[in-house]
């Protein structure tokens, strides 16, 4: 079983202030454990984000509550080392 559990995914969808949510969204990736890569902009969120296993699935619900994003469909993949630094 692999112990990392990586998610890609982008959504486009107008931002109306992409600095605060990527702060809100840096704040629930840091909480979550998670390291990769967020972008966010006016057009939408793009991102790799690993977690330890079974944590992908909450980040993911996290990200789109907090975005309002309603459809999302990462793509997952696994590993067994943290494939990110940060």
């Amino acid at each position: 079983m692999h112990t990392h559990e990586i998610a890609a995914f982008y959504k486009f969808q107008r931002v109306a202030d992409p600095v605060d949510l990527r702060k809100r969204l840096h704040a629930i990736c840091e909480k979550a454990g998670a390291r990769g890569i967020l972008l966010v902009a006016k057009e939408g969120i793009n991102g790799t984000l690993a977690v330890e296993s079974g944590g992908i699935a909450d980040l993911i619900d996290a990200i789109k509550r907090e975005a309002g994003i309603v459809e999302l469909t990462p793509r997952f993949s696994f590993d067994d080392e943290m494939p990110f630094l940060r």
